[in-house]
């Protein structure tokens, strides 16, 4: 290989990877690229919030709802989330 053409292929072979790193920093930045683990945290997120307004509107149409109610806020916080996951 003669060294004009050994000049052009590192020339195109530096490009492609400066190509490379300029595209995914674009993407990653401002392009709305994401890891797999920043996907999982959105969807994670997602599904919080779902089953949360799901947790509310069940308590709420309880028939005695005041009643349960009044009942949280008198304890504790850690008592609270105990009556909260168990459902009593």
């Amino acid at each position: 290989m003669n060294l004009d053409t050994r000049t052009k292929l590192e020339g195109a072979i530096w490009g492609a990877i400066g190509g490379a790193v300029v595209s995914m920093v674009i993407g990653f930045s401002v392009g709305g690229w994401t890891t797999s683990g920043g996907t999982q945290e959105v969807a994670d997120a997602a599904v919080l919030t779902s089953q949360a307004a799901i947790c509310v509107a069940q308590f709420v149409s309880e028939p005695n709802f005041q009643e349960n109610f009044d009942d949280l806020q008198t304890v504790s916080s850690t008592q609270r989330s105990f009556i909260i996951e168990n459902g009593s």
